[in-house]
């Protein structure tokens, strides 16, 4: 039995487990204060779930591997979804913060405003990587930890840890 699927699993964990926040702390203050948006890694993502999504077809066209058509299928149905996610996500996600509300637009829950003075609740979901805001009329924001901005609007509405 080769343990070097395991071996590449346990050594891809521990780097995610190092980088993912590592670079929420790099892209966490605003480089434009005011804005939210995603930067280059979001695009490089898409990217890359693009090329993941278009191998399995390369393969079959030009290296004539017909095997496992199921399969290729499947990989290139699901990353081809993720690259679509991906690319709306770092085309479509903007907002904005100031002194008085939070403006966030995403393509999956469209335009959605909060004023500071009504913010109810903060929540952060390590699982799911992002904070969650509550305001007073139910309205939730989720700020990813991708986000590029999310910590100098989460010091606006008065957080002082992260």
């Amino acid at each position: 039995m080769n343990g070097g699927g395991i071996v590449s699993g346990i050594i891809g964990g521990v780097i995610a487990t190092v980088l993912i926040p590592y670079i929420a702390r790099r892209v966490g203050t605003a480089n434009v204060p005011g804005q939210l948006g995603y930067g280059p890694l979001a695009w490089i993502l898409a990217f890359c779930f693009l090329a993941m999504a278009i191998f399995p077809i390369a393969m079959t066209l030009f290296w004539n591997h017909h095997q496992q058509f199921w399969a290729k299928a499947g990989l290139s149905i699901g990353f081809g979804i993720a690259a679509i996610c991906s690319f709306a996500e770092a085309a479509l996600v903007r907002g904005h913060y100031d002194d008085k509300e939070l403006t966030l637009y995403t393509p999956w829950t469209g335009l959605k405003r909060g004023s500071w003075t009504d913010l109810k609740s903060i929540q952060r979901n390590d699982w799911g990587g992002w904070y969650s805001l509550t305001f007073r009329d139910g309205t939730r924001i989720r700020l990813s930890r991708l986000l590029g901005g999310h910590l100098s609007a989460l010091q606006k509405a008065g957080v002082r840890e992260f």
